[in-house]
């Protein structure tokens, strides 16, 4: 979850240059909560534990990576950033415990999120008024009035839009028949109308729909019902662990030739082992932050710098 995180990190730093994300005001104050005239408060919630942290596991350290290349280039508007982070453990009801901690207790001014079930802490932020920068990955609400406290990296991606249209990839691969399989996270399970929508539009028939638990690694009997629909790819709107989990199962249902596409990865610790590399191989990963090449100039500083303020990142491919 590295590159993700970061720019989750850095929108939410960028965005308090002016105020708060997204506010007009010329210039911050001391005088509101987590915010002094050094220094600037802001809590980090992610998904350290749990059946989603294959995936996020690593967010919290790669945002304090970007706030230490944030102070050693002076902070925002003179002021250093501090931090505080809370696991939200891959739980709405854990996703709204560590909000309540962050601004109960550690009095942050502001939260940097990267996690699965963001969607529970959503109403007690909204009501206290916190600016929140993410992902918009986990659910509807990210679009939703009232909640004008919530700023996603990535723009106006509501998971109750039209059918996204990609652009006839599926088709261009080979596909004949398709199944996507669903987190039980209501961006998930929202997202997949939008994508058998696709689907049919390109003319190629879908498999039954698939709803596993959060972070499930058990696909075996998903595995033999996809070989006796006859399917021939499959697309797991899930974390990393369960993205592996699936693919490993269709190979040991003997369906070799089966496409996979991941919506997480690939990161390095697919390379640690043996079991998901093998599972990993072959596989697409079309996501919108999972295919990063890391060539170009900008991507290089980026590296360089994450492998300088964050002591656990060792090198290698971070992290979607």
């Amino acid at each position: 979850a590295v590159g993700v995180s970061v720019i989750a990190a850095s929108a939410m730093v960028g965005g308090f240059a002016t105020g708060s994300a997204g506010a007009s005001t010329p210039k911050l104050t001391a005088s509101a909560p987590g915010i002094t005239k050094t220094t600037i408060k802001i809590g980090i919630l992610s998904d350290e534990t749990g059946p989603a942290s294959s995936s996020f596991g690593g967010a919290a350290q790669a945002m304090e990576a970007r706030f230490k290349q944030l102070n050693a280039e002076g902070g925002i508007d003179g002021r250093k950033i501090i931090w505080v982070a809370a696991d939200a453990a891959s739980s709405p009801t854990g996703a709204e415990t560590a909000a309540q901690n962050l601004v109960e207790k550690q009095g942050v001014f502001a939260i940097v999120e990267l996690s699965s079930a963001f969607f529970g802490a959503a109403p007690f932020l909204s009501k206290q008024g916190v600016p929140v920068t993410g992902t918009g990955l986990d659910g509807s609400e990210w679009d939703e009035q009232p909640n004008t406290n919530l700023f996603s990296i990535t723009g106006d991606g509501s998971v109750n839009g039209d059918a996204y249209d990609d652009g006839g990839f599926y088709k261009s691969i080979g596909v004949h028949k398709f199944t996507y399989v669903e987190s039980n996270v209501p961006s998930a399970i929202s997202f997949g109308n939008g994508v058998y929508k696709t689907v049919e539009k390109d003319g190629l028939k879908a498999c039954d729909k698939t709803i596993v638990p959060l972070g499930s690694v058990d696909f075996t009997a998903f595995a033999l019902s996809f070989k006796a629909d006859g399917c021939d790819t499959a697309e797991c709107a899930c974390v990393l662990s369960s993205s592996l989990a699936m693919a490993t199962a269709l190979h040991q249902a003997g369906l070799s030739k089966a496409k996979i596409l991941f919506a997480a990865g690939p990161t390095q610790d697919i390379f640690q082992s043996k079991a998901d590399e093998a599972a990993a191989k072959g596989a697409y990963f079309p996501g919108i932050s999972s295919s990063p090449t890391y060539t170009n100039a900008a991507s290089l500083a980026f590296l360089a710098d994450l492998k300088r303020y964050d002591p656990a990142y060792q090198g290698g491919l971070p992290g979607n």
